[in-house]
């Protein structure tokens, strides 16, 4: 646990990237290899600007009682607001792919959006300034109680959607990346690792690996798990 008048505090600087993206693709085989290209739209749902930054502060105390405040400033770019929508932008991936005697994919690369025009999102989320303090007193006691441990002392700032003039509109493309996949083929599964270098900024590694039945009806079944963009998921 936390132990007594003791002080902590941290911050960090936000990092959104959510988009909403359609697109068109394509594919050609040649020479034992399957090259696929696809056309990309896509929005910016929430894409966090440079100076938004989030933290905490939290303080410890002899009678048990923590005292803290969580706090958030800057600003989000988005797409959507006010019933509206402006900010389309396009992007081009590749793909290629060489599959074994079966036609099932045996190694394969891609370059992943690929610039053409940049996305302009029409809105921004000003967060400003806004900080919560809480109050926990009794901790313990309140969560066998199944009561309200936290108490708000005070709640400051504001969120607001505005429209952003033309001169002010961002431009924002999807994160250039590299990937890349191989099939490792051994008795009863085959083992499939994955990684996509992601040129953003900062720029970051996600990678994977899937085990999957190679058979009928072990082919039913497959596990897998991987990190991406800072997460660490599972799947089955």
């Amino acid at each position: 646990g936390n132990e007594p008048d003791q002080s902590y505090s941290g911050s960090a600087e936000i990092l959104q990237r959510a988009f909403a993206q359609a697109g068109a693709a394509a594919s050609y085989e040649i020479g034992g290899f399957v090259i696929a290209a696809k056309f990309g739209a896509f929005a910016p749902l929430l894409y966090s600007g440079d100076n938004a930054q989030a933290g905490f502060t939290l303080e410890t105390a002899t009678d048990g009682t923590i005292r803290g405040e969580v706090f958030a400033a800057g600003d989000i770019y988005t797409a959507f607001g006010e019933g509206d929508f402006q900010g389309l932008g396009f992007n081009l991936s590749l793909g290629l792919v060489r599959p074994d005697e079966e036609g099932k994919p045996l190694y394969g690369a891609g370059l992943n959006n690929i610039p053409i025009v940049a996305a302009r999102p029409g809105y921004v989320i000003e967060v400003e300034q806004l900080r919560y303090e809480f109050e926990a007193t009794e901790l313990l006691e309140q969560l066998e109680s199944g009561g309200d441990p936290f108490t708000t002392v005070s709640e400051i700032g504001d969120v607001e959607t505005r429209p952003l003039a033309s001169s002010d509109q961002p431009k924002i493309h999807m994160p250039f990346s590299v990937s890349g996949f191989y099939r490792l083929a051994i008795p009863v599964i085959d083992i499939i690792p994955d990684a996509e270098l992601v040129l953003d900024d900062p720029v970051r590694l996600n990678a994977g690996v899937v085990v999957e039945g190679n058979f009928f009806p072990v082919n039913l079944f497959s596990v897998g798990f991987g990190r991406r963009d800072y997460l660490w998921y599972g799947c089955a």
